[in-house]
């Protein structure tokens, strides 16, 4: 035969090993791990000081424990915050 008249070989679409899949399994489950230690608490941060703001209050934001802030609120939240 002919090289003209043999079909040519399809290649496979993607092949990955299972290690190559474990790989980047353990790789997307390291940055969902550090977003939700190092973004997500400052996220929520800023949600509570909108909050205590629409309501009235004030905060004072310092380094405090791993730098999280800490608020104030005016005597009439006090109530509720405590």
């Amino acid at each position: 035969m002919s090289q003209s008249t043999a079909k040519p070989q399809r290649r496979r679409w993607f092949q990955f090993s299972l290690r190559t899949l474990l790989i980047v399994t353990a790789a997307m489950a390291a940055l969902v791990f550090a977003y939700a230690k190092l973004v997500e608490p400052y996220r929520l941060q800023r949600e509570a000081m909108v909050v205590i703001t629409d309501l009235g209050g004030t905060y004072k934001t310092q380094q405090h424990h791993g730098g999280y802030a800490t608020w104030t609120t005016t005597p009439w939240m006090s109530w509720w915050l405590t």
